[in-house]
């Protein structure tokens, strides 16, 4: 394991909750890679249909990452995986996307060259150039989606190479001059015809209204961090007394995740200095910052 990897993943382990780490990889991969999924998905079953195999696996991607295990398959490989699933569940064809849709280099030359090379690349070939270099996994990740062995898939990716080099030469007119950058230009669809479908924002864990603890009342989301949500609530036994509080976003899986969670109010109860900066409110709730607030933003500057 590489050590950056090693090392992002022990500071997880130690400091999140477990059951939590996995929600974040699913979040940060499928944002990371959506708009090249909805690529994906609209070259091979049109834009419209494209949307909806998008929205179905927003949907269905929390359950991919329950296994977390040395030998399990990356992030964007599990996701293009099964999105690749889901669009050759589909019945009827899947019709390649209108010319008019392919993204088009000014140079007529090279723009021409593109369409020769989609061309002269059989489905199988043209789908793991796409998946390399338009869609940025590695050959390993190529593999695991298209289910080939990776000496198949190394092959077919240094075929591609060479038939992108035969046809637009070793310093093709893509913005890089090279052929690898020609070959993720020739599976590009043109982003200002067919712009992906807004991502869904996820729904709070606590509506307004709701009483914790028959004591706090959610009055509204004040932001989300990575493993949990900051509400603004109402303390109901104490007259205008105002507070935030931090849920999880999934409940803790042991006895170690509670007191890791624990530790952590405490630390944070026991911060009074005057030199700590108090980050301010949002407009609308400004009103009811305390003076030492305000005193703590004084003395930071």
């Amino acid at each position: 394991m590489p050590a950056l990897e090693y090392a992002a993943r022990s500071i997880l382990e130690s400091q999140a909750l477990n059951g939590t780490v996995a929600s974040v990889v699913q979040e940060r991969a499928l944002d990371y890679h959506y708009r090249g999924l909805f690529q994906y998905a609209a070259i091979r079953v049109g834009v419209e249909r494209a949307q909806g195999v998008i929205a179905q696996l927003e949907k269905e991607v929390d359950g991919l990452f329950r296994d977390e295990s040395p030998t399990a398959i990356s992030p964007q490989a599990k996701i293009y995986r099964h999105l690749r699933e889901r669009i050759r569940a589909l019945n009827g064809a899947q019709p390649a996307p209108e010319a008019a849709l392919w993204w088009k280099p000014t140079a007529l030359t090279y723009r021409m060259g593109l369409v020769t090379l989609r061309q002269r690349l059989n489905d199988r070939a043209a789908e793991i150039a796409e998946l390399c270099f338009a869609r940025r996994l590695r050959a390993h990740e190529v593999a695991a989606v298209v289910e080939l062995p990776l000496a198949s898939v190394e092959a077919e990716i240094k075929g591609a190479i060479a038939r992108a080099t035969q046809i637009l030469g070793r310093r093709p007119e893509s913005r890089d001059h090279t052929v690898e950058g020609a070959l993720l230009e020739a599976f590009t669809l043109d982003p200002s015809r067919i712009p992906p479908p807004r991502k869904r924002a996820r729904k709070p864990v606590m509506e307004a209204g709701t009483v914790l603890a028959n004591r706090y009342e959610i009055e509204g989301l004040l932001g989300a961090g990575t493993f949990a949500d900051v509400y603004r609530a109402r303390d109901r036994d104490v007259t205008d007394h105002v507070v935030a509080l931090k849920m999880l976003r999934r409940r803790s899986g042991d006895q170690r995740s509670v007191e890791s969670a624990l530790r952590e109010l405490q630390l944070i109860a026991s911060v009074f200095h005057p030199s700590i900066a108090v980050r301010p409110w949002p407009s609308a709730f400004r009103a009811g910052r305390s003076r030492g607030a305000r005193r703590a933003r004084s003395s930071s500057r």
